[in-house]
Formats: C-alpha cells, structure tokens, sequence
C-alpha cells in the first residue's frame, strides 16, 4: 500500500536513503578490517533499512487512508474525499488485492456524491477472483449503488450474485458467511421498501444520506430501512 500515497512513498525512501547512507558510512570506517566485516556490517544495516522503511511506509499509508476515509465517513464530505482519493487506486497495480479494495473506497465516494454511474463502473473493474471477502463487498456494493440509481434488475442480479458467494462460503468461512449474510439481509429490506431505497443507501455496512443533502442524516427513511 505504500505506493498508494505520496507521503507514504516520500518516507520510506527517505529511510530506506538513510540506511544507504549508513551503510557507506560503516564501509569507509571499517575498511582497515578484514574485508568481510565492512561487508556484513554494510549488509545488515542495509536489511534493517529496508525493514524499517517498509514498516514506516505502510504506518503512513494507514494513517493518510484513515484521514481521507474520515473526510467520508466523520465529516460526511464527499467532494472533500473525492479530491484527495481520485487518484489513489491508479498508483497501485490494476487489478492486485490492494488496487480494489482502495478502488472500492473511492467508489463508495462516488456513491455518496450521487454519482452512481461513476460508483458502478468502478465496481465494474477487475478484482481477485480468489478474494472471497473481496467478492462479497463488490457484489453488496454493487447491489447498493444499482439501488441508489433504480436499477432494480441490476440490484437482482447483484443479490444473486452475493447469495452465490454466501452458500460457497458456508463451510470455510462461516464468519464471513454471516457478515455478508447481514448485508443481504439489510439489501433485501432495501429492496423490499424500494420507495426509500433511493434516499438511504448502504454501501457496504454504512447507510448514505440523501443526495443533495451530504451533511445531514437519513431520518426520511422509512422505518427499517
């Protein structure tokens, strides 16, 4: 994920040039020993550099995630979100596990913006089809934004896709089939009161606030949806 961010990648280079450094630095001051010294001592601190470089990467690839995330979720401001993520999930390698699971945060964004086109064709992309969890996040959110632009045939064939991925779960992944089995039951109620499926969507566990109307809550849905 360090590649994802630019912070994240700007640090752990900057370790990982340290340790270079270092590196040289500890040739140059024990050249008078035996060769093999300067050459362990050089190796290992270039080990613990890469080390450390991957752990401060990825420490900060979490924490510019969860702050972008929280301009979503806390602070209920998806053109906010919007211009810091769009260009996150391109910095990683189409299609890999960590590609997708971004790329469905960013369409999430979307979503919540009302762009449910935009959400929809992100959803579209290639992801891992081993990924089980991953399968089932793309098929709830899919079902959810189809919902959020009245395709209810859409929305079928999503369901149908997620109770796919349930019944092939049940026997290795009994908590996963549970989880998603939740959110089938939360879609199911979505689409059996479709009249308010449009103001309050879910994508993924978290309901949307209705369009136009980002900084304020779902309190015109109605009761149990």
């Amino acid at each position: 994920m360090i590649q994802a961010f630019k912070r994240s990648r700007t640090g752990s280079r900057l370790v990982m040039a340290a340790a270079i450094v270092i590196s040289v630095v500890i040739w140059f001051r024990d050249r008078d020993y035996p060769v093999f010294i300067p050459i362990i001592a050089s190796t290992l601190m270039l080990g613990i550099g890469y080390f450390s470089s991957r752990v401060v990467g990825n420490l900060l690839a979490n924490m510019e995630n969860t702050r972008y995330l929280g301009y979503l979720h806390m602070e209920l401001d998806p053109p906010k979100f919007l211009s810091c993520y769009r260009d996150v999930p391109g910095q990683l390698k189409p299609g890999s596990e960590g590609e997708a699971v971004y790329r469905s945060y960013l369409a999430d964004g979307y979503a919540a913006a009302g762009d449910f086109d935009t959400a929809l064709e992100l959803n579209s992309r290639k992801i891992p089809t081993g990924n089980i969890p991953l399968r089932g996040l793309y098929a709830s959110n899919r079902c959810a934004y189809c919902l959020g632009k009245e395709d209810v045939t859409g929305a079928k064939e999503a369901i149908a896709e997620l109770e796919e991925i349930i019944d092939a779960s049940r026997l290795k992944n009994a908590e996963l089939a549970k989880n998603l089995s939740q959110s089938l039951a939360l879609l199911h109620r979505k689409q059996g009161g479709y009249g308010g499926a449009g103001k309050c969507l879910p994508a993924g566990p978290v309901p949307y606030p209705p369009v136009g109307d980002q900084k304020s809550a779902c309190h015109d849905c109605p009761a149990g949806q």
